[in-house]
């Protein structure tokens, strides 16, 4: 690996060498090596995924964390399986599964499938802001107007200081006509967010 330091193939190799010669400890550090000279790739995070095996929740954790990478990068074969995997591995791993798949669709701009995610992410493990706000995100997203201002002011009422609440309602009632009911809530994601040129729409 001294040979090519900024190579994240070559700790890739060198850290599988190092798991067939049983020395987890060093694996591990090439692999998280590889992973930090090439953070949009999830395929050393996997491998680091591999050296967890005796541990369903730690293997779990770190395969979340890969499907998260692979989310960003819009490969959503490689994300679903990661998911899949760690809901596999340790079922207790089913809200942060199902909320990544979720994130997944939304960043596919895919807002049915996303919110269906979203809908089992709370089913899986509860109410959170994130979650209401991704269902209200996708129902606003899908024209369903009903389903996402009720969402929408669930999320404000978990989170009043959440600035995505605030701002999608005001969107919402402004793109209906209903701007007086529409004010408020801009000025309030204005306050919360005052860097975000969409929250001073009229």
């Amino acid at each position: 690996a001294e040979l090519a330091p900024s190579n994240p193939d070559v700790h890739l190799g060198h850290g599988r060498a190092l798991a067939l010669l049983q020395d987890p400890a060093a694996a591990r550090g090439s692999f998280e090596r590889a992973a930090s000279l090439e953070p949009g790739s999830s395929t050393a995070v996997e491998a680091l995924a591999e050296l967890e095996a005796g541990s369903p929740a730690k293997q779990a954790a770190v395969l979340l964390r890969a499907g998260e990478i692979a989310s960003r990068a819009f490969d959503e074969r490689r994300a679903r399986a990661d998911f899949a995997r760690a809901l596999e591995i340790d079922p207790t791993a089913a809200p942060a599964a199902k909320e990544g798949i979720a994130l997944l669709y939304a960043r596919l701009a895919d807002p049915e499938r996303a919110r269906a995610s979203w809908r089992e992410a709370i089913d899986a493990g509860g109410v959170t802001p994130a979650r209401v706000l991704g269902v209200a995100q996708a129902s606003h997203a899908l024209g369903d107007t009903k389903s996402a201002e009720e969402a929408f002011l669930q999320a404000a009422q978990l989170d009043p200081r959440s600035p995505r609440a605030a701002l999608g309602l005001g969107q919402l009632y402004t793109d209906a006509g209903r701007f007086d009911e529409a004010r408020p809530w801009l000025t309030r994601a204005v306050s919360l967010e005052p860097a975000n040129p969409d929250s001073k729409r009229e």
